[in-house]
């Protein structure tokens, strides 16, 4: 009875790992074939070309390259303060750039998120 029961149980594991094996394999070659059929079309020429002119305007010269806030790199493997002090001047320059827009709108009412409407006269 217990030979039976673990046979049962084995069969039952040969089963459902050929199925998830089938599913995934199933899963594999329909990513598979996108994959070739993007890389095989223009499609992100344009996008694939604009990012490439960016890198090239902002100095990128190798990879790793981090683009904080579209304003600050960090270029090759660093250790995780330099990530961290990075995004820290990212945020206060973010802030700061922020706070200066919303003094340029005068005759404007702004909330603390930023977004800043003009005053209504009736």
């Amino acid at each position: 009875d217990y030979f039976c029961k673990a046979l049962g149980f084995l069969i039952g594991v040969v089963v459902a790992m050929f199925l998830t094996y089938q599913f995934v394999s199933v899963i594999c070659r329909a990513w598979y074939r996108t994959l070739i059929e993007m890389l095989n079309s223009d499609n992100f020429a344009t996008a694939v070309h604009d990012d490439i002119m960016q890198a090239q305007r902002l100095g990128v010269r190798g990879v790793p390259f981090f683009l904080l806030d579209e304003q600050l790199g960090i270029s090759g493997a660093q250790p995780v303060e330099v990530f961290a002090d990075g995004l820290q001047q990212a945020w206060a320059l973010h802030e700061k750039a922020k706070q200066t827009e919303m003094n340029k709108t005068e005759g404007a009412v702004c909330t603390t998120d930023g977004v800043c409407e003009p005053i209504k006269n009736n």
